[in-house]
C-alpha cells in the first residue's frame, strides 16, 4: 500500500474578519492534515486564521504580501520546517514546507499564481 497525505488547496479570496470566521469554521473542520490557503494578503482576515490556527496548535508558514499583493498561507496539523525552496522575487507566493510524516520528510509547495492580470474586466 502506498502511503497518502491528503492536502486541500483552498483560494481564501483576500476576506475579511467576517468571512474568515466563517472560513475558519469550515476549514477547521477539515481531515485533511495541510491546507495550502491562496489569494492571501496582510489583512486583519487573513491575521485571524494565522493566528487563530497557531493557537490551535497548527504549524502556520505565512509571508506577509506587501500593500496590493497576493500570497500563499500553508497550515500543517504536522510538525513543519522551511522547505528547499525560496524566491527573491514574490517570495509570498511561493511558500515550501517541509512535512514531517510517518513515512519521512515531505516537501509541499504552495503557489499563487494569478489567472490573468491586474487590468479591469
Amino acid at each position: 500500500m502506498t502511503p497518502t497525505l491528503d492536502v486541500l488547496t483552498f483560494n481564501l479570496n483576500n476576506p475579511g474578519r467576517e468571512r474568515a470566521e466563517r472560513q475558519l469554521s469550515y476549514l477547521e473542520a477539515r481531515p485533511e492534515p495541510v491546507l495550502v490557503l491562496t489569494e492571501t494578503a496582510d489583512s486583519a482576515g487573513c491575521e485571524l486564521l494565522a493566528t487563530r490556527f497557531e493557537s490551535a496548535g497548527c504549524s502556520v508558514t505565512y509571508p506577509r504580501p506587501g500593500r496590493g499583493e497576493h500570497g500563499v498561507m500553508v497550515v500543517s496539523r504536522l510538525a513543519t520546517e522551511p522547505g528547499a525552496v525560496s524566491l527573491d522575487y514574490l517570495p509570498h507566493r511561493c511558500v515550501s514546507v517541509t512535512v514531517g510524516t510517518t513515512e519521512g520528510p515531505l516537501e509541499i509547495l504552495g503557489l499563487y499564481v494569478p489567472s490573468r492580470d491586474a487590468t479591469e474586466v
